[in-house]
């Protein structure tokens, strides 16, 4: 979010993206390597 954020200041998205994993808001799920998104290919 912040490479993002360097090139476009107003971009905000990236902004309450970068918002919300800075306060730590990341679900339990997709905090482990188990239960995450993974790419099967």
């Amino acid at each position: 979010m912040q490479v993002a954020l360097t090139f476009d200041p107003d971009y905000h998205l990236a902004s309450m993206l970068d918002q919300l994993l800075g306060a730590g808001a990341v679900s339990d799920w997709a905090q482990h390597k188990d239960t995450a998104y993974r790419n099967h290919h």
